[in-house]
């Protein structure tokens, strides 16, 4: 059982889904994106949302760390089994992200993300974060994950538009 002191699960939204996917640590300190996914078609079903994020939650409380090598990781990437994309960039543009974070007593974060291009395109930042209880039903959960990506949606939009 890990140890660590808070849970994430990453969030991405493109091609009609969510694609829910939790962060485990690896065995040099830093944490890589799990095997282990869910695809979530119905973006309407608050309470399906939160609980495949409460289900990745605790997909990471009972998994070891990892020892995966890169290119491992690489062949195993979720995006990769549910996309039509081939390369990471292509995904990238073409996907929304958000982190769901476990904190404990403090409740739970969903936090959406600007896309960096550096290095080879990321995610980093905050355009819309929502804190929630610790005691916060799936259908809250839920919600807030469609209400920060569609934040993200009219920030991109708006970018998009200068």
């Amino acid at each position: 059982m890990n140890s660590i002191k808070h849970l994430d699960v990453s969030i991405y939204k493109g091609e009609g889904r969510l694609l829910t996917v939790p962060i485990i640590p690896h065995k040099y300190g830093y944490s890589i994106k799990a095997d282990w996914f869910r695809r979530i078609e119905d973006l309407t079903d608050y309470k399906v949302i939160g609980e495949a994020l409460l289900e990745g939650i605790e997909y990471i409380k009972v998994t070891p760390v990892s020892t995966l090598t890169p290119k491992e990781r690489d062949e195993i990437a979720a995006w990769k089994k549910n996309s039509k994309y081939k390369s990471w960039i292509s995904f990238w543009k073409n996907n929304n992200h958000a982190y769901f974070s476990d904190k404990g007593k403090e409740g739970y974060v969903i936090n959406s993300s600007e896309r960096i291009e550096k290095p080879r395109g990321g995610y980093y930042g905050s355009i819309k974060k929502i804190q929630l209880l610790s005691d916060a039903s799936a259908e809250e959960i839920g919600k807030a994950v469609i209400d920060v990506f569609d934040a993200a949606e009219e920030y991109f939009a708006k970018l998009e538009k200068k």
